[in-house]
């Protein structure tokens, strides 16, 4: 099995990034973002980066790649969550994992390291904190992920929630692509 190679020492680091997609709920409170027309085999890499603001609902923020519901993704992880360490393991969720927002104002960041080209298991590397409002930060957390499927070019990304108006205005996320040099 051929898996994609992303150093977790560094960011995204080559001779220039792109931004290439960045939004700002401006309201109403929305329950997913869409990403489309990606071309997946040619960037090879992209950085997702998200700040997102809770609506008073308790969710999550998870993403789907190719709008890819099947348990085709996994995930290991260590958290740190208010003063107790935990770590686990899934090998059939149906998403990538994203951070759990709590009740009306916290705030969850998270970036996405994705490994995007076809021919690989799609590997995402996702460090994050949850839930934080004013000093209080609820937890942090190291994911490793994937994707199982090596065979589609990667196009879209759907960022999604659990829980009704979940991404409330003022949450922001943006793509950024390699770019090397020719």
């Amino acid at each position: 099995m051929k898996l994609g190679n992303i150093d977790p020492q560094v960011s995204i680091d080559y001779d220039t990034t792109e931004k290439i997609f960045e939004t700002t709920v401006t309201g109403p409170a929305v329950t997913s973002i869409d990403i489309t027309g990606l071309e997946g085999d040619t960037d090879e890499v992209y950085e997702l980066d998200s700040n997102i603001k809770a609506n008073g609902v308790t969710g999550t923020a998870s993403l789907r790649f190719n709008g890819d519901s099947g348990t085709n993704y996994g995930f290991q992880y260590i958290n740190g969550v208010n003063s107790t360490i935990s770590a686990s393991r899934n090998t059939e969720a149906t998403t990538i994992q994203g951070y759990n927002l709590g009740t009306d104002g916290f705030v969850g960041a998270s970036s996405y390291l994705i490994h995007a080209k076809s021919g690989y298991v799609r590997t995402v590397l996702n460090p994050r904190f949850d839930g934080s409002t004013g000093t209080t930060v609820s937890g942090c957390l190291q994911w490793g992920q994937s994707w199982n499927n090596t065979v589609d070019e990667l196009t879209s990304i759907t960022i999604f929630a659990t829980g009704v108006g979940t991404f409330a205005v003022g949450s922001t996320i943006s793509l950024y692509r390699k770019v090397s040099a020719a």
